[in-house]
């Protein structure tokens, strides 16, 4: 059953960048985690109260921030010149976590243009 749900929630909320419609902790985990796992920088309470269906409460938001920081090590872990090859845009997430991820994927990015 908790498969079932996770996957309706990836069906959900997969291409959405918009905040869930519900007041389920898990659904604004999720939200947080999807939101790192694309580079995206996380949003404020106030930016993402602004942008929701309902006001978010502090418990929404500490769901939200418990996913974001699940999902922003787990999209550190990647090979940032593998990303940068890919032609993704990165948003400075792994600033803090890896010194180097910045330099590592610019190099990525630059070395899809050399033609050696």
């Amino acid at each position: 059953m908790k498969y079932l749900v996770l996957v309706f929630s990836l069906v959900l909320f997969g291409c959405a960048q918009s905040p869930p419609s519900t007041s389920n902790v898990d659904d604004w985990q999720l939200f947080g985690e999807q939101t790192a796992m694309k580079g995206y920088t996380k949003k404020d309470e106030a930016t993402l109260s602004k942008s929701a269906a309902s006001p978010v409460d502090s418990e929404l938001y500490a769901a939200y921030d418990k996913g974001y920081e699940a999902g922003r090590i787990e999209y550190c872990s990647q090979n940032p010149r593998s990303l940068g090859r890919k032609g993704e845009q990165y948003h400075g997430i792994c600033d803090d976590i890896d010194k180097w991820f910045r330099i590592k994927f610019e190099g990525g990015a630059q070395s899809k243009f050399d033609l050696r």
